[in-house]
């Protein structure tokens, strides 16, 4: 589908090829799916997916997604980015190629990054937080999706990783020596945040979830993702610092 000629940079993101990927991946899937035993009843898939609806429709089972983020309206786009990137060929190619095998048109109620459920989509915030769809195009193609807060999903038994990007600096003598070994370790800091309650001290947890401190943007602008916003040109590791720097100062 890629042109020859065509600059690496264009189609080597993440976003570039999950159509793609939905086309190459959906022959063995459905496959593997139609010789489970018991069949499944139900498809639960992370929305940056393209092909667990497709899947769901071939075998005419519900499918419903599960967002690790306050929902749709922190996706927002620049007006006609959404039409570009759709009419990029290695994109538009295997949106008509799923179509015709499987007769499911990923972009009638879906775009990239954002295939949410007609079913049900289930929110890892409260609904104080929660983000609804907010653009046109949004509103327009899953507008009228259902979407139920259901807070975090925390399982205590698996270990922790506080940040993977920040590199050596936490091994070093003066650095380990300011802070608490519950922080290092990758696990919530429970006994000094038990220490800090029985002095009689208010806490706020502030956890800025994995994509301003992940290993794409932490070193890296946000870009397009964040044109709407005024933070285009601010990477991850900038972003964090100041809203951490906001929390100290509002909260003492």
């Amino acid at each position: 589908y890629v042109p020859e000629g065509t600059p690496d940079k264009d189609h080597a993101q993440m976003i570039a090829g999950l159509a793609y990927t939905a086309e190459r991946v959906l022959p063995a899937l459905l496959e593997d799916l139609r010789a489970l035993v018991p069949a499944p009843s139900v498809i639960v898939y992370d929305p940056f997916i393209v092909f667990a609806q497709v899947a769901a429709h071939v075998l005419r089972i519900p499918a419903i997604s599960l967002l690790t983020w306050p929902g749709p309206g922190v996706l927002v786009r620049p007006g006609g980015a959404v039409e570009e990137d759709e009419a990029l060929p290695w994109v538009e190619g295997p949106r008509r190629a799923i179509e015709e095998a499987y007769g499911f048109d990923i972009f009638e109620r879906g775009m990239l990054m954002e295939m949410y459920s007609p079913v049900m989509n289930l929110v890892t915030t409260t609904e104080e937080l929660f983000a609804p769809p907010a653009s046109e195009k949004q509103l327009l193609r899953f507008g009228a999706a259902p979407f139920r807060c259901v807070g975090p999903l925390i399982d205590a038994s698996v270990k922790r990783l506080a940040n993977a990007n920040i590199g050596p600096r936490a091994a070093e003598p003066t650095y380990a020596a300011q802070v608490p070994s519950d922080f290092m370790s990758g696990t919530l800091p429970w006994a000094y945040i038990d220490e800090q309650r029985a002095a009689g001290r208010k806490l706020v947890f502030v956890s800025l979830g994995t994509v301003a401190t992940g290993e794409h943007f932490w070193n890296n602008t946000f870009g397009a993702f964040a044109q709407s916003n005024g933070l285009a040109d601010v990477i991850g590791r900038e972003f964090c610092a100041q809203v951490w720097k906001a929390g100290y100062e509002a909260l003492g």
